[in-house]
């Protein structure tokens, strides 16, 4: 009885995800981002991506052009198949994201919200050739991994058990040999057990599986990635440096991660070129971009304050059931590897950190946008708008640079 109750709620749940997904807010998003990652055209550090791909080739390694040193390969070696082609491969990993946030959302209970797919530091992510865009899929699909494994293992065959612990012990790897940072990766193992431990002997028992399981594909990925660094003879990237930490880079990578347009990007010379059918007077141009610069600011406010309310809701309902918990202790997570990459890196940088988080950034979003619904129609409209109008500015930039010469 108590295995078909579960065969008959996972029947349900996969209605309700298949339902989900063929919703037109999710089919829209994947439309947006397959056009932003055609049209987007590398500049800065996703082109540097592209050369050090390329640079396989050449040395049979992921060189890094800039530093001399090489990276961590799966990604590179991706985009090198890819070649020319990068943009389909940012496609399929842009469609398969929102498909694995929307099934993350589904499971938490919360229906997901179009504006969920549109927060600046997802799609600046995921429609440029950035290898946190594959960390970010690879950490999607852990999540929903370890979601699996937490389900009544009673009712779990012992093959489907072995192929969700064989799932978690891969991605574990792939990690590793995607991104460096994702060396803190045993970190993961240990926060599910601060929420938890409480719980009955199966949940610890599958506490023990999930870190064994985690343990140990990160040790493979460490001991391959280990040998490829020391084949190609070079050093490992690393552009850690401790620094002084203040306030405005505090909101440099608050800026960063909620806005589409930096303030101090949008320049007077920017205001001419897209206003060039008009004569504008040069002092009245200094005005319009100071406003816009303002604007900008505003807008960022506007589109942090649903993912900060949904952060709080998350950890509220933390009792909920074990789904709840499982989400916040990867939360907790998260925020260790951002908060110590904030310490040891560009805050300029900071969107692409934002990745750890970003498996539940439909949730927390579409979490906070009920809520404020609840309380303010006029602040959700407000900041409804807001994400509008990022995603319209970046869209907007991201044409002038594909046609500009």
């Amino acid at each position: 009885m108590r295995q078909q109750a579960y065969l008959d709620d996972n029947s349900q749940t996969r209605k309700t995800v298949i339902e989900r997904l063929l919703d037109p807010s999710r089919i829209l998003a994947m439309l947006v981002f397959v056009f932003l990652s055609i049209i987007t055209k590398p500049y800065g550090d996703p082109y540097s991506i592209i050369v050090t791909s390329r640079n396989i080739g050449v040395y049979g390694f992921a060189l890094d052009p800039v530093s001399n040193q090489v990276r961590a390969p799966l990604y590179y070696y991706l985009l090198y198949y890819f070649n020319d082609y990068y943009s389909i491969l940012q496609v399929i990993l842009s469609v398969s994201v929102i498909t694995l946030l929307s099934s993350i959302s589904v499971k938490l209970r919360v229906k997901p919200s179009i504006f969920g797919f549109l927060l600046p530091a997802l799609y600046m992510l995921m429609t440029r050739t950035y290898v946190n865009s594959l960390t970010l899929l690879l950490l999607s699909l852990l999540l929903l991994a370890t979601f699996s494994l937490f389900t009544d293992m009673e009712a779990l065959t012992s093959g489907t058990c072995m192929l969700i612990i064989g799932a978690i012990a891969t991605l574990s790897f792939m990690l590793v040999i995607t991104r460096e940072s994702m060396l803190m990766l045993p970190l993961l193992a240990i926060t599910p057990w601060i929420f938890l431990c409480r719980e009955n002997l199966r949940i610890k028992r599958t506490l023990i599986l999930f870190s064994t399981a985690l343990v140990g594909g990160w040790l493979f990925g460490y001991l391959a990635y280990s040998a490829y660094i020391s084949l190609s003879g070079l050093a490992p990237y690393s552009e850690f440096e401790w620094r002084k930490l203040s306030l405005w880079e505090v909101y440099v990578a608050f800026a960063y991660t909620y806005g589409s347009v930096i303030p101090w990007e949008v320049k007077p010379a920017d205001i001419c070129s897209y206003l060039f059918f008009l004569e504008i007077p040069d002092s009245v141009v200094i005005y319009i971009t100071l406003l816009l610069r303002i604007l900008i600011v505003a807008l960022q406010v506007l589109v942090s304050i649903p993912f900060i309310i949904g952060l709080y809701k998350a950890f509220k309902s933390i009792n909920l059931d074990i789904y709840h918990e499982i989400s916040v202790s990867y939360t907790v997570f998260s925020f260790l590897i951002i908060g110590g990459l904030f310490i040891v890196k560009r805050p300029g940088d900071f969107f692409k950190y934002f990745c750890y988080i970003l498996p539940l950034s439909n949730y927390f979003i579409s979490l906070g946008f009920n809520t404020i619904k609840e309380h303010s129609s006029a602040l959700y409209k407000l900041c409804a708008l807001s994400y509008i109008v990022m995603l319209s500015l970046w869209t907007l930039r991201t044409l002038r640079l594909r046609f500009s010469t």
